[in-house]
């Protein structure tokens, strides 16, 4: 993954409503002099070919306006999102299934501190497995509770947390999606796609900060690394 044609195509979704976050869209909050989606967009955008991002609908020109303004050289195709994370990553395969895409990188915009080494290393094991997830190991001691109070303590040798990118290869992925969407399931992450669709996802550990933006508390924490 380089300067030349990958294959990989970064697609962000961006379509929620950042209820948890407040009033404002979390994504186009400044941090440091970037907003907040620009950051991965400007960290990772060599190592793709293509860049498609979903927003709100009537959100599309602001966010437009944002990428042109910081940075006008760097290419972001914007399509609508759908009405959950879900639908708008399988509206975001589905065009780059139209635009090429042999595998797709699908990154949660609001994780603004992606290094591209992590994203090179899962995208290697992408490459030769067909689906790779980028994850961090559980350190916390892991209680599970019932009504309150503490019924067990969960052994973690095996336990992670997911994070993104999740890769796929494309011809793998589409179809698992298109599927799943159809029954109503909904699942809380794109490997979990992969699971019921009974393919296998290769864990790819990650060591460095990739925070994702859901309270106001994470962002001030994210300028607080940046500096």
């Amino acid at each position: 993954m380089s300067d030349k044609r990958t294959g990989f195509f970064l697609l962000l979704p961006g379509g929620g409503s950042s209820s948890r976050f407040g009033t404002e869209n979390k994504l186009l909050q400044d941090l440091n002099g970037l907003p907040v989606f620009l950051h991965a967009v400007r960290s990772l955008v060599l190592l793709f070919d293509k860049v498609i991002m979903a927003v709100p609908e009537a959100l599309i020109p602001v966010f437009e306006a944002e990428r042109k303004k910081h940075l006008p050289d760097v290419p972001v195709t914007f399509i609508s999102g759908g009405l959950t994370r879900m639908e708008s990553v399988l509206k975001l395969a589905e065009a780059a299934a139209e635009q090429g895409a042999e595998y797709v990188a699908i990154h949660d915009a609001a994780r603004p501190l992606i290094r591209p080494d992590a994203v090179l290393r899962c995208a290697e094991v992408c490459r030769k497995t067909g689906a790779a997830l980028l994850c961090h190991r559980i350190t916390d001691t892991l209680k599970r509770s019932t009504g309150g109070t503490v019924a067990e303590t969960v052994p973690r040798d095996e336990m992670f947390g997911a994070e993104t990118p999740q890769m796929f290869r494309l011809s793998l992925f589409l179809p698992a999606i298109r599927k799943i969407f159809a029954s109503g399931v909904s699942c809380t992450d794109d490997a979990q796609v992969m699971e019921l669709s009974g393919v296998p996802v290769s864990i790819v550990e990650n060591v460095t900060p990739n925070l994702k933006i859901t309270l106001e508390a994470d962002l001030q924490l994210c300028r607080a690394i940046l500096r």
